[in-house]
Formats: C-alpha cells, sequence, structure tokens
C-alpha cells in the first residue's frame, strides 16, 4: 500500500517453533527437581554423619537421560560418603574393642595424613606397655622403669606413686 504521502505500510508476522524452548524448559526442571531431591538425602546424611549416626547408606534415584549426568555426580559424591560413613564405623567397632581391655585390634592408617588412625595405634601401644610393666610389678618387680608420657598421664603418675610408696 502506499499512502499518500509515498509511505510503504504493511505487516509482517513471525512463526517461532516453540517446542524445542519447551524441550529445554521441561529438562531443566527435571534436572532441577532431581538436584534438589539428591541435595536433600545429601544434607540429611551429613548432618546424620556429623552427629555420629551411621544409620544410613545413600543410594540415588533412578535416573532418566535427562538426568542421568547428574545421577552420576551424586553417585561419585554417595560413594565416597558411604565409605568415610564404613570408615567410621569400622573405627567405632575398633573403639570400643579397646574401651572393654582387647587391645588385639587390627588398625590400620588409611594414609599418610590419617591422625585419627595414627593416635589411636599409639593409645594401642601405649595401653600394652603399661600393661606389660604393670604385670612385672604385680609379680613383685619394683625395678622396671615408667615414665609418663605427658604431665596429664594421670594414670602412670598414679602407678608411679604407688611403686615409691611401697
Amino acid at each position: 500500500d502506499v499512502c499518500s504521502s509515498d509511505l510503504v505500510i504493511g505487516a509482517m508476522e513471525i512463526v517461532i517453533d516453540q517446542t524445542q524452548i519447551k524441550k529445554a524448559v521441561s529438562q531443566a526442571e527435571k534436572i532441577i527437581g532431581f538436584q534438589h531431591h539428591e541435595s536433600s538425602n545429601l544434607t540429611q546424611a551429613l548432618n546424620q554423619l556429623a552427629l555420629g549416626d551411621m544409620n544410613f547408606t545413600l543410594n540415588t534415584d533412578a535416573a532418566d537421560s535427562d538426568t542421568q549426568m547428574v545421577k552420576d555426580s551424586f553417585d561419585t559424591i554417595y560413594s565416597a560418603i558411604n565409605n568415610i560413613k564404613d570408615s567410621q564405623i569400622k573405627i567405632t567397632e575398633n573403639a570400643k574393642q579397646i574401651a572393654i581391655g582387647d587391645l588385639d585390634v587390627d588398625l590400620k592408617v588409611r594414609s599418610d595424613k590419617d591422625e585419627l588412625m595414627k593416635s589411636l595405634i599409639e593409645m594401642v601401644k601405649a595401653t600394652k606397655d603399661i600393661t606389660y610393666k604393670t604385670k612385672i610389678i604385680a609379680r613383685g618387680d619394683m625395678t622396671v622403669e615408667i615414665k609418663p608420657r605427658s604431665e596429664k598421664d594421670e594414670m602412670i603418675i598414679a602407678l608411679v606413686d604407688m611403686i615409691k610408696a611401697i
């Protein structure tokens, strides 16, 4: 159309197929839902672990093609946390045995940074040494050398005082 002022007036219609956009939104919503659910499970398990409650096992829910990558990531995280939990259970079992006087426990350092197991091993070693020396004293040999491990070693200090008093 041409107006009297020689301007062209027209209209144009653009049609966009929204199928791909709607599919992408649907996938994103599924992924967000999956992540939210698994994050909630993870948070709950970590809170239990922090409180010493080992009554959980982390497993991801089934995934589809849209959520498989997220599932794989959570599977890796869950595997690591389940390993931590299993280690804590084993350490707790060993500590319970030590607490009742059973020093024949199988303690292994898991890495060079494993201060907990190194400390437990030292504790068992020191307790075995104290037990050995106490048995010698019980047989009447008061010449055994006993030294406190620190100024806070009340048991050895008391034992040394007892020997001096005899």
